[in-house]
């Protein structure tokens, strides 16, 4: 299944690369349903750490059969893991994020850069892209309709993403799931994802995963986070609980 990838990445190395340079690591195969059964190339399997998962790089999913489906980069603020972490969630059993795909994923081998040089990420992906023809990615492919126009989020921001990559957080496990909103103020709770909501009992802002963890049943009242009083104004006022209302007041109460 990674002859042919082992084979391009020898190509690359050869042609595009300053002799002398540390070696670009393939690890591959990772088994995203284990439980289905597993092969003799696997080496590693949901919910282990993903191949590679706290370097920049580039990850390729693969179908059940062999088939590639998708190549994709982890520079900058990212790392191959953080990415990951944007297609694929769930604690016991792997679960899909978009179901948009030519075939089921199955597979996952990643390719890590040298340390401090992220940027070849981005010319090893479209490298790739180029010679092995992944049917689900739109670059490289002609002659066909983009089949999954959400699998890569839009980048952020130029000087959100130089903010990012200053200040990178810790590699998260498979189980994690991200997403971004650049200009948004960080969860205060995990320091991963964005406040999109607002706590008007606590008084704190906090991201879509960490709700399940900080709310208290019958207390907390969320707000969106664009919704939030400013320092300098009067908190919200509580609402009595009287009889007559029937105003949800666990997750979600907006």
């Amino acid at each position: 299944m990674l002859a042919q990838v082992k084979r391009c990445l020898d190509e690359f190395q050869e042609n595009y690369r300053r002799p002398g340079l540390p070696a670009l690591e393939l690890k591959g195969m990772y088994a995203l349903f284990p439980e289905e059964g597993t092969s003799d190339f696997v080496e590693s399997q949901w919910n282990e750490p993903y191949p590679n998962a706290d370097r920049k790089g580039v990850y390729l999913i693969f179908g059940a059969g062999g088939l590639l489906l998708y190549v994709g980069k982890a520079s900058l603020g990212s790392s191959i893991g953080g990415r990951l972490g944007t297609y694929f969630a769930g604690k016991n059993e792997c679960r899909l994020l978009f179901t948009d795909w030519t075939e089921r994923p199955t597979y996952i081998a990643t390719i890590a850069v040298p340390q401090g040089m992220s940027f070849e990420a981005a010319a090893l992906e479209e490298y790739l892209i180029k010679a092995l023809k992944p049917c689900d990615n739109n670059l490289g492919v002609s002659g066909r309709a983009p089949a999954v126009g959400a699998l890569e989020p839009e980048p952020p921001a130029p000087e959100a993403e130089a903010e990012e990559s200053a200040t990178p957080g810790p590699a998260l496990e498979p189980g994690v799931y991200t997403y971004s909103a650049p200009g948004m103020p960080m969860c205060p709770a995990c320091g991963q994802r964005p406040s999109i909501f607002f706590c008007s009992t606590h008084q704190a802002g906090v991201c879509l995963e960490c709700i399940a963890r900080h709310d208290e049943r019958g207390t907390c009242v969320y707000l969106p986070a664009f919704r939030a009083p400013r320092a300098a104004e009067e908190p919200p006022r509580q609402e009595s609980a009287g009889p007559s209302s029937n105003r949800p007041r666990g997750i979600l109460g907006i």
